[in-house]
């Protein structure tokens, strides 16, 4: 870009002297020689102040401006390659951003699905315990049940044996008559009720 620019000035500065050549040209064609009244050491010193002073100002004028719009111009490359550079990197990162929120958006579908899931499951096992545990507890009822039933077998058992023993024992002290019959049996009948009601 530097050499664009120089070469530029160069080709401004060799036609504008073409140009003032020209017009210097047309203008002493046009007034038929006369033109420039001096002697020609005079036009040889006035184009050489020219030449020098182009000179001059190429080297210590010129050169300085060019400069100066080079660098300007370079500043200004820079800033749009890091303006197009920061842009493309924030391109990157709006796109990097979008796909970690894409994501983590599904983990956290992903996390409530498996969370409703392990819920149900904790549910059904919760459910599934306190059936099992009813059952047992119905288990263990029937099984106390069955066990009082046998021991109150076995308490009326040793009651009525205890009974047939005085029963027989009151036989073989008396006679058996029909009366005494009956009021053994009767007094049996009662004592079993007793004692089947001070067990119970």
């Amino acid at each position: 870009m530097r050499y664009q620019i120089d070469r530029t000035i160069r080709r401004v500065a060799t036609a504008l002297c073409a140009l003032v050549l020209l017009l210097f040209c047309d203008a002493a064609l046009a007034s038929g020689g006369d033109f420039y009244p001096g002697d020609l050491g005079q036009a040889i010193a006035a184009i050489s102040i020219f030449g020098l002073l182009l000179f001059i100002l190429g080297k210590w004028a010129w050169g300085p401006i060019v400069r100066q719009l080079q660098d300007r111009e370079q500043s200004i490359i820079d800033t749009i390659e890091s303006t197009q550079k920061h842009e493309r990197e924030a391109k990157d990162l709006a796109t990097q951003y979008q796909v970690k929120i894409e994501r983590a958006q599904a983990e956290a579908e992903d996390i409530l699905a498996r969370s409703v899931e392990n819920a149900a499951n904790e549910g059904e096992k919760i459910i599934d315990a306190a059936r099992q545990e009813a059952r047992e507890a119905l288990k263990r009822g029937v099984a106390e049940i069955k066990q009082a039933k046998r021991q109150a077998i076995r308490d009326m058992r040793d009651a009525t044996a205890d009974l047939a023993t005085e029963i027989a024992g009151t036989i073989i002290d008396e006679s058996l008559t029909p009366q005494v019959h009956a009021n053994l049996v009767d007094s049996s009948i009662k004592a079993i009720g007793q004692r089947v009601a001070e067990e119970s």
